[in-house]
């Protein structure tokens, strides 16, 4: 039931978006279907975070839905106005590609809600941090959230997925621990399907400029492969070291029994194996992501960071008349920025952009500089008559995308201290052959486009300085590659060198050209510098980690769309490498079904069938604390101070913090360093916490329970692990019992 409550809510909101997400997207077949339930979320969870943190409106179950319906009555509105001036958001809507789209959602929804159902539990990794997230949000009447594991202060963190996950979870009223899991089964769907949309419009927008008739068949070929690539499948590290090892062991003739392969060391490889003390890396990617189930920020961000991809390539079909005819170079500067500061697209590419510093904020920078390259280089085609235009315009677009992005995530920048922010050299690097186990296929995919763009531009240049779309037959000889069968409008420019080549490729060409240099730079950036963190021993993992992360992302897009289009209208030599290549990519997909067995076991066994509470952890890794946690829950409103004992990250320390959403005193020692990085102020805390648990001196203890505003002392098994010396008579003394277990565990009330 939580599922179809949950399915039918973001489908009804995203319904009511499509009037501004057709706008958006109005040069794609579906009007951005998908990207609309993605752009509803965010957008009206957006408006509601803002009112929350101005004080302006509590963070309650009733604002957020009456948030929510204002945003699509809004969107209604806009489309009355629109159909008044005989324009509808319908017009030119592929119903039967929006019916297949809805149709996969649901299918691929419904398929990651029954894996999850199998370890639901928000245990393990950092689920725990995420689920404490969620729970404090939860209680919260305002934004931003208080720190569960550092009282008195807000989450110094970028809380935006979490937060959007409680914004369903409330409108839904589904609770916290179903609301965690049908988030993170939800990324799934998204994370094939807006991939497919973007891929599928390439493909589309390709034949439309290379070819006389247009089909369908390959652009679903192809946005199906994107969704699967990005989604689901690994890299070559699962095919060399599971299936390669495993053939090899078939030609020597030795049985490998029941060999199994960790599926996370497709994510730990550089500097793991072999052992680098000084350099161990993080290279994980989608399909690992949504197995592990971890609803941290780089994964709760994909379906946000993809609208940005769709919007930057919407944008260059909206500007490919443009980019055709170019601007004259005569017409007033006025008039060229009134058209190129109020598109909607570099609107919104600004808001996502700047917002991601709330959501992720590694995305801002990356995000900044992808949609960056799309603008940059199409405006050299479309200013292309005059240096002052192109210059003045795309320094006043970034300019306005910054302070766009400024200004939208301000609410949160306001509270956020900066957890890194020194950028250095990189002082060691990866073994060639192990950057190309993990990056080595779409490198050579996208490094043979690359060549194939460059090669057809600089072969089809004709006499007099004609020059025509790139897949068009022409009389000069064709190189390697070169596509077949085609005629397309022919254009002449005078334009030569790197003008004239941004001006020969054909939207899709153009776009799928920038995201595979963007992809390659994301994967090398790592090898030369790293941004400073607390973890000198991995010093470049976070680096490598959320870049290399939206490299992958990227590169699924770019590998779907040159394989396709390659098996589409290259020759038979081409044809048979692309072949090659969509194998290999198959074989990654191998990966998704190894990780889910390994993670879920047996998913046919619906003995083990567990559903989707992510608390259920507390019965089998904490029973003697369920009782006293369920009476917490059920007794203590607000957000008073619960201290617990303290612990190490990863640990199941915190487990009352997390599952009530009840600050304590502090809690993982490592993260709320990274967050804070103010080591001094935190041992202080830890300090305290000891002294309160096994202190004699009454006046001590009563001191420090004011200083923190401790309302409740939680004994439990773990407290007393940590603390062998307990004081339970003080304890007892200077508040009243509230809950016991009558054996090991109780909770006392203190304070006022």
């Amino acid at each position: 039931m939580a599922f179809l409550i949950w399915y039918f809510l973001i489908t009804a909101i995203g319904i009511g978006f499509m009037p501004l997400t057709a706008r958006l997207f109005s040069g794609f077949r579906d009007k951005g279907w998908v990207f609309a339930k993605s752009l509803s979320i965010f957008l009206s969870g957006y408006v509601m975070w803002v009112f929350s943190c101005m004080h302006l409106l509590k963070f309650s179950a009733f604002n957020c839905i009456l948030t929510a319906l204002v945003c699509v009555c809004l969107n209604l509105a806009y489309a009355f106005f629109c159909r008044k001036k005989k324009q509808s958001w319908l017009k030119g809507m592929d119903f039967r590609l929006v019916l297949i789209e809805e149709a996969l959602f649901l299918l691929i929804f419904g398929f990651w809600t029954y894996v999850v159902c199998f370890d639901p539990a928000a245990y393990g990794t950092e689920k725990f941090m995420d689920y404490g997230f969620m729970t404090t949000m939860m209680r919260a009447d305002y934004m931003p959230p208080t720190d569960t594991w550092y009282s008195g202060e807000t989450i110094n963190y970028y809380y935006g997925g979490q937060y959007l996950a409680v914004y369903l979870t409330k409108i839904t009223g589904v609770g916290a621990g179903k609301g965690y899991n049908l988030m993170r089964a939800m990324i799934g769907p998204f994370a094939f399907l807006m991939p497919f949309s973007i891929v599928y419009q390439l493909l589309y927008c390709m034949q439309l400029h290379v070819r006389k008739t247009v089909g369908t068949k390959w652009c679903m070929f192809g946005g199906i492969l994107s969704g699967f690539a990005v989604s689901f499948c690994g890299n070559m590290h699962y095919v060399i070291y599971r299936l390669g090892k495993l053939l090899v062991s078939k030609i020597q003739g030795t049985v490998l029994e029941k060999y199994y392969y960790y599926y996370p060391d497709s994510t730990r490889y550089i500097g793991h194996d072999p052992l680098v003390e000084t350099d161990k890396t993080i290279h994980e990617f989608p399909s690992y992501s949504l197995v592990l189930g971890d609803l941290h920020a780089h994964m709760a961000n994909l379906m946000f960071v993809l609208i940005v991809v769709g919007i930057a390539f919407a944008w260059a079909l909206q500007q490919e008349e443009q980019k055709n005819n170019s601007c004259s170079g005569k017409e007033k500067m006025g008039t060229v920025l009134r058209k190129a500061l109020f598109q909607p697209e570099i609107l919104f590419m600004g808001f996502f952009t700047g917002i991601f510093r709330w959501t992720n904020f590694w995305d801002f920078p990356i995000y900044f500089v992808v949609g960056g390259c799309v603008v940059f280089f199409l405006n050299i085609c479309i200013y292309r008559k005059s240096l002052k235009q192109y210059t003045v315009t795309t320094f006043l677009q970034a300019a306005e995308v910054l302070v766009i992005g400024w200004a939208a995530s301000l609410p949160f920048t306001l509270t956020f201290d900066k957890i890194a922010s020194n950028i250095w050299l990189t002082h060691s690097h990866s073994a060639f052959y192990q950057l190309v186990i993990l990056w080595g296929l779409p490198f050579v995919i996208c490094i043979g486009f690359v060549i194939f763009c460059i090669r057809s531009y600089c072969g089809r240049k004709g006499h007099h300085g004609r020059v025509v779309h790139s897949g068009e037959k022409a009389h000069s000889r064709p190189g390697p590659g070169d596509d077949t069968g085609s005629t397309a409008k022919r254009r002449k420019t005078k334009q030569s060198g790197i003008v004239g080549f941004f001006c020969y490729l054909n939207p899709a060409d153009f776009f799928i050209f920038l995201m595979s240099l963007c992809a390659m730079g994301l994967i090398l950036m790592p090898e030369v510098v790293y941004v400073e963190d607390i973890y000198t021993n991995s010093y470049r993992a976070n680096t490598m980690f959320k870049l290399t992360y939206q490299g992958y992302i990227l590169f699924g897009i770019c590998m779907a769309y040159i394989l396709t289009r390659a098996l589409m209208l290259a020759a038979k030599g081409v044809k048979v490498l692309a072949a090659i290549g969509l194998l290999c990519l198959s074989l990654t997909g191998g990966f998704g079904v190894n990780a889910i067995h390994s993670k879920y076991g047996n998913i046919f066994d619906l003995e083990r069938f567990k559903g989707l509470d992510a608390s259920i952890f507390l019965e089998d890794s904490f029973p003697s604390d369920q009782d006293a946690i369920r009476w917490l829950n059920e007794n203590v409103e607000g957000q008073p101070v619960v201290l617990e004992a303290n612990g190490d990250s990863y640990t199941g320390y915190q487990r009352v913090s997390v599952t009530t959403g009840l600050p304590t005193v502090t809690g993982w020692y490592v993260h709320e360093w990274l967050w804070r990085n103010d080591t001094e102020a935190q041992n202080a805390r830890v300090a305290d916490v000891e002294k309160i648990y096994t202190s004699t001196d009454k006046e001590e203890v009563l001191g420090l329970i004011e200083k923190y505003k401790i309302s409740y002392i939680y004994i439990g098994t773990l407290e007393r692990e940590k603390f062998p010396n307990i004081n339970d008579l003080l304890l007892q003394e200077i508040g009243t019992v509230a809950y016991s277990n009558g054996v090991d565990t109780y909770i006392m009330k203190v304070g006022q």
